[in-house]
Formats: structure tokens, C-alpha cells, sequence
């Protein structure tokens, strides 16, 4: 048994062989669900479609494929694909899955791509794919800013962060969301504050040269020292 790439996972679906999937393992990259794991109709189905999607722009991107049923490995912290749950071309309609997560996560995932597959032992019937590409370290924490409690939407103030955490997809609690701002927060503030120190030193010790006027040599001093902080 293996836990698929995206490039293995790409493949598959590529080839129409779904029958592929049976036996991987669910991992990082790849999370199998069955046909109707996500009840759009609800607040809870809409909040756990986003759950899955912002973590997996979290971690390292991956796939999400509706239409595959799975079951807990043996001797190993993760699932295993064990059959199909073939999904009809009516029953899956992409722009509803692409516009949940549009609306529910922040910031938007670059690259979402919302497809339905068919398969090529039966063209009538495939699965649902979610591409969630790896996103940039910048864009980073992808937040879901309708959370779910008890089935009930929360007010707006409130906001979910969650993490792909090897096969799963696991909300953060408060206090290590906390600890996350908090430490990302510190990480600016020091590398402003190394900037202005260098700054504060390239003001006292410039002096002005025959080739550069003091305000020239002033300027690409402090344009290096910021690239060499970032």
C-alpha cells in the first residue's frame, strides 16, 4: 500500500481508471470521500467542505476525490481506499463546491480547481475532484470565516483555522491559533526591528563620497540592507 502524490493521484483520474485507488492510503496529499460526505444543504457541510480545502492550502496542497468509500488501516494511523461510490455527472456540480469554499475560506485559494471525472469502465458515473494546489508561504494562514458549532452558523467574528495533519484535516484549538499569531506577529516585529537598527547605524556612519552624493549612497545602502532582511 502507497500514499499517492498529486502527480500519481493526476494519473489516475487522467486515465479514467478509479479502480486505481482502491488500496491506496489517504496521506498529506490526498483525501478520499464518499458520494455524499458533503450535505451542501447544511451549515456543517458547507463548513466541513472548507474545513478540508483550507487545509490542505495550508499544508502542501493535495486532492480531495469524492465518490471513493474507505476504511481504517490496520497497524497504521491513516484509511485505506476500499471500494467505489461512483458519482453520477448530475449529482456533482462544480461551481457550487468552487463557490462554498470561494465564499468560506480566506484568503482565496489560487489555482481551486473543481471537477467532475468520469470513469472509464462507466462514462455516466465518476467521482468529484478538488485540486487544491500548493499555495504560496505568503498567502498563508488560509482561515474559514464561517464556522460551525452544534450545526449553527457562528457570527462572522468568529473564524476556524485548520491543518492537513497526515491523513486528516484538524482544526486548530484557540489557544494554538493564538500561539501562531503570536509567534508570526513577534517574527515581524523583530525583523522591523532589525531594519530600523541597521537604518539607525547606515544614517550615523554615511559619509558623503566623491562618486555618490551623501543622499545617493544614503538610498542604495538602505535598499540593500532591506533586501537583505526579507
Amino acid at each position: 500500500m502507497q500514499t499517492p502524490n498529486l502527480e500519481v493521484i493526476a494519473e489516475i483520474l487522467h486515465a479514467g481508471r478509479m479502480d486505481a485507488f482502491v488500496g491506496l492510503l489517504e496521506g498529506q496529499q490526498f483525501d478520499a470521500k464518499e458520494a455524499a460526505a458533503y450535505d451542501l444543504t447544511t451549515a456543517s457541510g458547507r463548513y466541513e467542505l472548507s474545513k478540508d480545502a483550507s487545509s490542505f492550502a495550508n499544508a502542501s496542497g493535495g486532492y480531495l476525490v469524492i465518490g471513493l468509500t474507505h476504511a481504517k488501516s490496520e497497524n497504521l494511523a491513516t484509511e485505506t481506499v476500499s471500494g467505489l461510490d461512483l458519482v453520477p455527472r448530475e449529482s456533482f456540480n462544480p461551481g457550487r463546491y468552487s463557490g462554498i469554499i470561494a465564499e468560506y475560506v480566506h484568503p482565496r485559494i489560487a489555482g481551486l480547481d473543481v471537477a467532475w471525472t468520469p470513469s472509464q469502465t462507466d462514462p455516466r458515473s465518476g467521482v468529484g475532484v478538488i485540486l487544491v494546489p500548493p499555495q504560496r508561504d505568503d498567502d498563508k494562514p488560509f482561515v474559514i470565516a464561517r464556522v460551525v458549532e452544534d450545526g449553527a452558523a457562528l457570527k462572522h467574528i468568529v473564524f476556524g483555522l485548520a491543518r492537513r495533519k497526515g491523513a486528516d484535516s484538524v482544526p486548530l484549538t484557540a489557544v494554538e491559533i493564538q500561539g501562531a499569531l503570536r509567534k508570526g506577529m513577534d517574527t515581524i516585529s523583530q525583523r522591523l526591528s532589525r531594519i530600523e537598527a541597521k537604518l539607525d547605524a547606515v544614517v550615523r556612519s554615511s559619509e558623503p563620497t566623491l562618486e555618490l552624493t551623501r543622499d545617493e549612497q544614503l538610498r542604495k545602502r538602505i535598499l540593500s540592507l532591506i533586501q537583505e532582511s526579507t
